[in-house]
């Protein structure tokens, strides 16, 4: 863990950060239980389970959205913002990729955005359609960023990739040692003014074909294998870890940045969890879909609950005019655009 890690003191324990993740399960029977007591009359009953609910305000409030869109005033300067994990563009199913390059490209130039933050993002030179030349002319984003975690010089990267409208001045990245994922960031001048735009892609459980069937098995009742449960367990507390360290590492980048902040990306991790939290409370940023939309806004879709891992988090000065989550099954993550009032 390094020296950035050891100054934060208060990363829970792993098995906190796992019992977090049956939030919303929580929630569902405490909800069932208040109506049927309030049927029954049973009143001590009731003040019992909404006590029980006021114990868990603060993680309800992050995970349910009660907002709605706002005005746009004359003489706002509004900046439009996507985040996109395009899960390498379907890599392994090849034949597809063109097909699904243009799809995400239809959806970009439907959403005009003015900043675009690309996670597991695919390039190959040699294919004859590119979504890079396609944003670049077409949508007018012809200052790119790149992280590359894999590479063939000349030819082929994979990571993260930040398009913007405006100049970027300035790009670098954080330091997660040995780890397939990553955050990184630009500064963009805006009518004078710079922004600092991160685009992190944080610590996935990594779970295979087999494990996401154990976890159905479980869910649904059926017989399991203990060593099987053993082993999911096993990579989502080492992911967690992992995470958790990532998200101090980039809380105290926010914190000693000079300029105000977006911070965007797959969290891998849902708003009642300690990376999101630590995220954006010790920076008091601001959530775009809390603040305009209203639901859970799940962006990654599988057979249970949708689950909000993409984020638009903000600078406090920044103000969220309107967040949504395109439907498009075109990766396995929804893609977020939101627009915001930049002054």
């Amino acid at each position: 863990m390094s020296a950035g890690v050891r100054l934060f003191h208060n990363e829970p324990p792993w098995v906190f950060e796992l019992v977090s993740l049956g939030y919303p399960y929580y929630v569902g029977v405490n909800c069932a239980f208040l109506l049927f007591w309030i049927i029954m009359r049973k009143w001590w009953y009731v003040l019992v389970v909404l006590v029980a609910m006021a114990l868990s305000y603060s993680p309800f409030f992050d995970t349910f959205g009660f907002g709605s869109p706002r005005e746009i005033g004359e003489n706002d300067k509004t900046l439009r913002v996507v985040t996109y994990n395009v899960n390498a563009f379907n890599y392994w199913g090849w034949r597809e990729r063109p097909t699904i390059q243009a799809q995400v490209f239809s959806l970009l130039k439907q959403s005009q955005p003015d900043i675009i933050c690309f996670q597991e993002y695919h390039y190959d030179k040699q294919e004859k359609y590119q979504l890079m030349d396609s944003i670049k002319q077409q949508l007018g984003l012809k200052y790119v960023a790149v992280h590359k975690l894999h590479y063939i010089k000349d030819r082929y990267f994979y990571g993260t990739v930040i398009f913007s409208r405006y100049p970027i001045v300035q790009k670098g990245t954080l330091d997660f040692g040995n780890s397939g994922n990553s955050s990184h960031w630009a500064d963009v001048v805006r009518g004078g003014d710079t922004i600092r735009v991160y685009n992190n892609h944080l610590e996935s459980y990594r779970l295979h074909s087999e494990n996401y069937e154990t976890i159905e098995q479980i869910a649904s009742g059926e017989n399991f294998e203990v060593e099987e449960v053993k082993n999911v367990l096993q990579k989502m507390v080492q992911a967690m870890q992992t995470r958790n360290a990532q998200a101090i590492l980039l809380t105290k980048s926010v914190q000693d940045c000079p300029y105000k902040t977006l911070v965007c990306g797959d969290f891998n991790a849902p708003p009642y969890s300690f990376t999101y939290h630590i995220i954006r409370a010790t920076n008091n940023l601001r959530d775009a879909f809390l603040e305009t939309s209203k639901g859970v806004g799940g962006t990654y879709h599988w057979k249970f609950l949708s689950k909000r891992i993409d984020f638009i988090l903000m600078h406090p000065d920044f103000t969220p005019v309107s967040s949504t989550v395109h439907r498009e099954k075109i990766s396995d993550h929804f893609p977020v655009v939101a627009e915001i009032i930049a002054p």
